[in-house]
């Protein structure tokens, strides 16, 4: 293709192959993958997270995971991601965006939620939300999330 020969040689032609993306290399692309690909762990949070037997069975498979991170001090999200499948419990990492780092707080507010309808912040039967009871420190490797609440708005 076009793309031959423009590499430098013994360059490896592997996308987000460099040593300092950091992250499972799953999560492929460097810095450009919207802050997430960057993801530090001095600046992440990470962990796994369920949904209580209560509510495990409005979940399905299809259902998206959406995870916001909160500045405690305000009511608008500071990162967010979104996990295509449910496939529960699993593993989750969410990152403060570099432009946010200078300012960082010690800790923020998580909450996590499935998504039905493409539509995170509007509520459809079956879905389920979860807020952290406490801020979660910036450097938390294994926090356990439970999903514990219907969402509805």
């Amino acid at each position: 293709g076009p793309m031959a020969g423009s590499l430098p040689p013994g360059h490896p032609a592997v996308p987000g192959g460099a040593p300092m993306a950091g992250g499972p290399p799953m999560m492929g692309g460097g810095p450009m993958m919207g802050g997430q690909g960057d993801a530090d762990p001095r600046y992440s949070i990470s962990g796994t997270i369920a949904v209580s037997q209560a509510l495990a069975a409005g979940v399905a498979p299809s259902d998206r995971i959406v995870i916001l991170m909160f500045d405690p001090e305000q009511a608008r999200p500071v990162s967010f991601k979104i996990l295509p499948q449910a496939q529960l419990p699993q593993n989750f990492t969410i990152s403060l965006p570099p432009d946010a780092r200078a300012t960082a707080k010690k800790a923020y507010n998580l909450r996590i939620l499935t998504d039905k309808d493409n539509n995170p912040f509007g509520a459809a039967p079956g879905e389920v939300i979860g807020r952290s009871a406490e801020p979660v420190p910036l450097g938390t490797t294994s926090l356990k999330f439970v999903m514990d609440q219907p969402y509805t708005r």
